[in-house]
């Protein structure tokens, strides 16, 4: 691929991004009449470049404008110019995350972020580790808790009890879906009813835990909400720290939506009691400017997500060479071997925004909502 055509398709691309507020939003079209516009045949010989500029723009022409003004649909949308320059930086470098020794300063960035992230839950540096997205980090939060309440579970799988979750009805879909991966089974996923605004009912899980008892049945985790899907609930997490402190209960707080709000004094109350919990889910692709994925599990029990995740011998590839080990190699903390660097896009967003610049980001959503709010209510 020449220069010539290399310039064209990232000018064409930086124009599409910087001009993604107008024109269209979507051009949806049918599977069955997309097929008759785009060429899905992988040719064998190399195609023209004036194919490839084509292909291109056909790609840019039908691809959902996610950057436009009007784009609400989900809980991602615009990203910011910091962000962009981060992913280009992490694409030109291209190395994987899992070794000091091949992405040395993103090993760095990582953990720094990791232990300032932990800081606005647990006032310490804690441990954690950035994932593909919020399911990703629910999954690799309830095997941590798993192996947690079941030291054995790891070398001789499960054995003997019956073992359940405890979730809202109106948790993230991945819960149960963790719960059939990590053998524990849907239906010991226990749900517990919530009020109109989409809040777990306490008494409804006291009466749970009760019955549970008397059916032989042992939980080991309760997931609370920070940020529900649908309406935005943020589950009574302070009342749910209590109950899962006074039955030994793993606590394990879904954010990936929601904790974005720990970044601002005026509305991190919706979150009180987080600081009791085991782990936190927290995505920074959700509201706040930045491009998928950029997820971190964040938890406050040091070299417990090494000692859930890592198994065989590995020692051809993670060296421990950090004699402090303030900065040791991430691959034995995540489920992937191969992780892309996220970390940059996040970082230079920090670096262009500051945290005071994110917690005004926060807020003045806040008061969009408000307003948006007002706004259906009076129509």
């Amino acid at each position: 691929m020449n220069q010539n055509l290399i310039n064209a398709l990232l000018s064409t691309a930086l124009e599409h991004y910087r001009l993604s507020d107008n024109g269209e939003m979507s051009k949806y079209i049918s599977p069955v009449d997309l097929v008759k516009n785009i060429n899905l045949e992988l040719p064998e010989e190399k195609l023209s470049e004036k194919g490839i500029q084509d292909f291109y723009n056909q790609y840019l022409n039908q691809a959902v404008n996610t950057s436009h003004k009007s784009y609400c649909n989900q809980l991602w949308s615009k990203v910011e110019w910091p962000s962009l320059l981060g992913e280009i930086l992490a694409l030109v470098t291209n190395t994987s995350m899992y070794t000091y020794e091949v992405a040395p300063v993103a090993t760095l960035l990582e953990h720094e972020m990791i232990s300032q992230l932990n800081r606005f839950i647990w006032k310490n540096s804690g441990d954690g580790i950035m994932t593909s997205g919020g399911t990703a980090s629910n999954l690799q939060a309830l095997l941590m808790a798993r192996n947690h309440f079941i030291k054995s579970i790891k070398t001789k799988g499960i054995e003997g009890k019956k073992i359940a979750i405890i979730t809202s009805k109106v948790a993230h879909y991945s819960i149960k879906r963790a719960a059939n991966i990590l053998g524990i089974g849907s239906e010991n996923c226990f749900e517990i009813a919530t009020d109109s605004n989409d809040k777990m009912s306490i008494e409804h899980l006291q009466k749970t835990l009760v019955a549970m008892k008397n059916s032989n049945i042992v939980p080991f985790c309760i997931v609370a909400t920070a940020g529900t899907t649908v309406k935005g609930a943020y589950d009574p997490i302070l009342e749910i720290s209590k109950i899962s402190q006074r039955e030994n209960l793993w606590l394990h707080v879904d954010g990936a939506y929601g904790a974005n709000v720990l970044l601002s004094q005026k509305h991190n109350y919706l979150m009180s009691g987080v600081e009791v919990a085991d782990s936190v889910s927290w995505d920074f692709h959700k509201a706040m400017g930045v491009h998928l994925t950029c997820a971190f599990l964040l938890t406050k029990h040091q070299n417990l997500l090494k000692q859930t995740i890592n198994s065989g011998d590995d020692s051809y590839l993670f060296h421990n060479n950090d004699q402090q080990n303030l900065y040791d190699d991430l691959g034995p903390r995540s489920l992937q071997c191969g992780r892309r660097v996220d970390i940059l896009k996040l970082w230079l967003t920090w670096l262009a925004n500051g945290k005071s610049g994110l917690e005004q980001r926060v807020n003045d959503l806040f008061n969009s909502a408000k307003t948006f709010s007002q706004i259906i209510t009076n129509h």
